[in-house]
């Protein structure tokens, strides 16, 4: 085994994400969530042109990544907006989110794959250089597919939507979207925390991929909401146990990553005995990498409940 680990490939949890909005914890929660769902449609759409560019992976990033968070929000804080167009956005950004995925997976393997041919037999790199043109090839399709969703009809009327939906919503008409949105993010705060410290009380190095996912899911929901709401809590705690989320979620990402790319190169292989061995090389490296981030799992799951 070489010992290359994969490295992450979000920025550092030190310094708050793009998008975040200041809060008054005494600020209604309906409006304090329609902030932080305008700062995010904001972000989406300063990076459209770059996705639809492709010559750099980072706004494709940035772009998913406010997807996500905002179809997160909705979900989380759903009760304080209401429940029609809260329900029809998020299941149209469930949609973009989906639209997206392939591109950034493709993205990160492409990212990845002269660190993992680095580490092969310099024979049997070379025979795998045609792993790296196919995966060029499926990238650039699956990139055109992306950019025909963002000239889709959809697209257009999920981008009127949005900023429709947060007008309506900007008043607070439901109970909970009166309640100060400190006491909201508290409540929806904790419960994303046992979720979490209750999935990773069941987890193991061994645990099956299913379980791993829905940690890295529940990780990622109790990650936003502590972005959202850093400004009403202390600052240095805060960072502390984002940070620690990043670590755990970092392994899971990893391991999420390593199956598609193990997925996607079993699809590569080829008929050519050369392009086979090189693969089977690939694969293996990639195997024990994915025994080496599991084993990384074990202390970062037993020490959840304080540094969470």
């Amino acid at each position: 085994m070489t010992g290359f680990v994969p490295q992450p490939t979000e920025p550092p949890a030190s310094a708050p994400p793009p998008g975040l909005v200041d809060l008054d914890p005494d600020q209604p929660a309906a409006s304090a969530t329609v902030a932080i769902l305008g700062a995010l449609f904001e972000i989406v759409r300063a990076h459209e042109e770059g996705v639809r560019r492709a010559d750099d992976p980072e706004p494709l990033h940035d772009f998913r990544v406010a997807v996500r968070r905002a179809r997160s929000a909705l979900g989380q804080l759903r009760d304080v907006l209401p429940a029609a167009p809260g329900k029809r956005l998020r299941r149209e950004l469930s949609w973009l989110a989906g639209a997206t995925g392939p591109s950034r997976d493709l993205d990160v393997f492409m990212e990845k794959l002269p660190a993992y041919l680095a580490s092969l037999p310099a024979h049997l790199a070379a025979d795998a250089g045609a792993v790296g043109e196919r995966l060029a090839q499926l990238r650039a399709r699956a990139r055109r597919l992306l950019a025909a969703e963002l000239d889709s009809g959809r697209y257009r009327r999920l981008v009127r939507a949005w900023p429709r939906t947060l007008a309506a919503a900007a008043e607070p008409g439901l109970a909970a979207g009166r309640l100060p949105i400190a006491e909201v993010a508290a409540d929806r705060i904790a419960r994303a925390r046992g979720r979490v410290l209750a999935l990773a009380a069941g987890s193991g190095p061994s645990a099956p991929a299913a379980d791993l996912h829905k940690l890295r899911i529940a990780c990622k929901k109790l990650r936003y909401l502590s972005e959202f709401f850093r400004s009403l809590h202390d600052e240095a705690e805060t960072a502390r146990k984002i940070e620690a989320l990043k670590v755990l979620q970092d392994v899971l990402g990893d391991l999420n990553d390593l199956s598609f790319q193990r997925s996607t190169l079993h699809r590569l292989a080829g008929r050519s005995r050369p392009a086979r061995a090189a693969v089977a090389a690939l694969d293996e490296l990639l195997a024990g990498l994915e025994r080496e981030r599991r084993q990384a799992l074990a202390p970062l799951l037993r020490s959840a409940a304080t540094s969470l």
